[in-house]
């Protein structure tokens, strides 16, 4: 702690710099552009059930399984396309950063999407 007079490293360098990033490894555009595109999904699916209250049961609407299969094939692709995950991540970050959480993703979309496909045609 006495030690004012010291040299920062390269790897002291990029710490910094990766704190000051932030700690979410995807760029606030990327992440801007899916939560629109998963909301706008999501609200063409519910609109008919305010639009027509008077049928009886609640169905998820096809704008669901839409933005499930959107998000589910977004993240397919951030794991297999080098350039798509390039677009997405910020600078200074790779795969590992967000290896875990593509999966996670990948398998609760997947069935979500399963699910509410089978419940819409029985």
């Amino acid at each position: 702690m006495s030690n004012t007079n010291s040299i920062l490293s390269e790897a002291d360098l990029e710490i910094i710099k990766k704190q000051g990033q932030g700690s979410f490894p995807i760029k606030k555009s990327a992440v801007i552009f899916f939560v629109l595109i998963w909301n706008l999904l999501l609200l063409w699916s519910f609109i008919p059930i305010f639009t027509n209250p008077q049928e009886k049961g609640f169905s998820i609407g096809i704008g669901a399984n839409i933005a499930l299969g959107f998000v589910f094939l977004s993240s397919i692709s951030a794991l297999i396309s080098k350039s798509f995950r390039t677009l997405i991540l910020k600078e200074g970050r790779n795969f590992e950063d967000i290896k875990k959480f593509l999966y996670f993703i990948i398998l609760v979309t997947g069935m979500l999407f399963i699910s509410f496909t089978v419940a819409r045609f029985n």
